[in-house]
């Protein structure tokens, strides 16, 4: 008697799942931890495959599509777990991946192309402008679902090179960069971005993020000469000649 309850109420709760709007992802997303801003705008569909307008930080990101796996489907109802397939277009980007949800961590396996263009309304409050494209080669996020926390990032982001302004000294300057290599780690615990030249492993940049939600970047001497800017003395290129901290949260 008990195992015929117990498969009714899995099938119960596989119908209700199946049934459910979609618009219930977009309630799940005003709960993420403090200090985030996403949102998904329009949803429509289900819970287990729908779609809507992606919004960080007050900026559209595209349309953002999403299915449940089925199998995932029936195991999120005898263990917190499940597997999503999803999928990020726009004018400037088109993105895919999966998500793969635990009790405590999210896993987010990204790829796909990004138009530098795309990063303009972020980047522009520091007068910074990248052209070129983005290629996402099989990037993969561990996130803390409890505090928002990287756990850890592995993976590599290719830039195509193009033009990049900056301002420097109060003054716009625009140079050509070559193709860069975005290395992703973690390193004592930290999320990274070690960016390097595709045919030199000579580190340009440095990106570390530290836990209280500060973004340090380094310069070495070998980037400062791809700016324009070469930093004087005998230091060889891998010496890092400035750094700058910004504390995004």
């Amino acid at each position: 008697m008990i195992r015929y309850l117990l498969v009714g109420l899995i099938i119960f709760l596989a119908i209700a799942i199946y049934a459910a709007p979609a618009g219930l992802v977009s309630r799940a997303l005003q709960h993420l931890p403090a200090g985030s801003s996403v949102e998904l705008r329009e949803a429509r569909g289900r819970v287990w495959q729908g779609q809507g307008t992606l919004v960080i930080d007050r900026q559209v990101l595209g349309t953002l599509q999403w299915d449940v796996k089925p199998a995932s489907l029936l195991l999120s109802m005898l263990r917190p777990s499940s597997s999503v397939d999803w999928d990020l277009k726009q004018a400037r980007a088109n993105l895919s991946g999966e998500v793969a949800t635990g009790l405590k961590a999210l896993t987010l396996v990204s790829r796909g192309t990004l138009d530098g263009s795309a990063l303009d309304p972020w980047l522009r409050v520091y007068d910074l402008r990248i052209g070129g494209t983005f290629d996402f080669r099989q990037t993969d996020m561990n996130l803390d679902t409890e505090t928002g926390w990287l756990n850890s990032i592995e993976g590599a982001i290719h830039w195509s090179g193009g033009p990049a302004r900056f301002a420097m000294g109060g003054l716009l300057k625009e140079v050509t960069l070559p193709p860069l290599i975005a290395n992703l780690s973690t390193v004592n615990e930290l999320p990274q971005a070690v960016v390097v030249e595709h045919d030199d492993a000579t580190p340009l940049l440095i990106v570390t993020l530290a836990r209280d939600g500060v973004v340090k970047f380094a310069l070495t001497k070998k980037f400062t000469r791809l700016l324009s800017q070469t930093w004087p003395g005998s230091d060889p290129d891998h010496t890092v000649v400035l750094s700058v901290e910004e504390k995004i949260f």
